[in-house]
C-alpha cells in the first residue's frame, strides 16, 4: 500500500459511492487493514496517508455531510419516511448528531414553505399514495383494512395520529392536492 494507492482507492470508492467523512474513514481503514495484513508496513505511514488523502477529498469536495445529509433526507421524504425514519437512517449512516439536527430542521422548513402542512404528514401521504392506502384506495375500506394500513404507517415510523388522519382522509381533501 503507497499513498498515492490509497488516494486511487479513495477515489474511485467516492465516485461511485457518496460516503458520510465518517463512513469513508471506515472503509479506507478496512482497505489500509487489509493491505497490511498482506504486506505489512509503518501503521504510522497509513494514518498519514488516510489523513492527507481525507484532507484532500474534502478540499475538492467529493467529502460533504451537510450536503449529502440533505439530499438524503429529502429522497426519503420524498418516498415517504417519516421523520423518526429519517433520523435513524442518517444515524446509521455515519452523520454527525449536529448535521442531522440541521437537515432535519431545513427538511421540514422547506416542506412547511412549499406545502403548507406538516413534514410527517406530507411523507404519510406520498406513502399512502405509492402504496393505495386511505383516500387512494381503489376499493371500499372496513375496518379491518384500515388497521391494517394504520399498522403499515406506524411501522413506517409515523404516529399515530398521522396514521389515523391520512387513513380516514377522504378524495375531496385539500391536503392531497398537495401530491400532484
Amino acid at each position: 500500500m503507497t499513498r498515492e494507492r490509497l488516494q486511487r482507492a479513495a477515489l474511485h470508492y467516492l465516485q461511485r459511492f457518496p460516503s458520510s467523512v465518517r463512513h469513508f474513514r471506515s472503509i479506507m481503514e478496512r482497505k489500509i487493514k487489509r493491505a497490511h495484513a498482506e504486506c505489512p508496513g509503518e501503521e504510522s505511514d497509513y494514518a498519514e496517508w488516510l489523513q492527507s488523502v481525507e484532507r484532500m477529498c474534502l478540499d475538492a469536495g467529493l467529502l460533504n455531510d451537510e450536503v449529502l445529509a440533505k439530499a438524503i433526507a429529502r429522497s426519503l421524504n420524498r418516498r415517504g419516511s417519516a421523520m423518526r425514519h429519517i433520523r435513524q437512517r442518517l444515524r446509521q449512516k455515519g452523520f454527525e448528531s449536529e448535521c442531522i439536527d440541521d437537515c432535519i430542521r431545513e427538511l421540514d422548513q422547506s416542506v412547511a414553505e412549499s406545502t403548507g402542512v406538516q413534514t410527517d404528514l406530507y411523507a404519510a401521504l406520498r406513502y399512502a399514495k405509492r402504496r393505495r392506502f386511505g383516500p387512494f384506495s381503489r376499493e371500499p375500506l372496513d375496518w379491518k383494512i384500515r388497521q391494517k394500513q394504520m399498522a403499515s404507517l406506524a411501522r413506517r415510523g409515523f404516529s399515530y395520529a398521522v396514521a389515523r388522519q391520512v387513513v380516514e382522509m377522504d378524495e375531496s381533501d385539500p391536503s392531497i392536492t398537495l401530491l400532484e
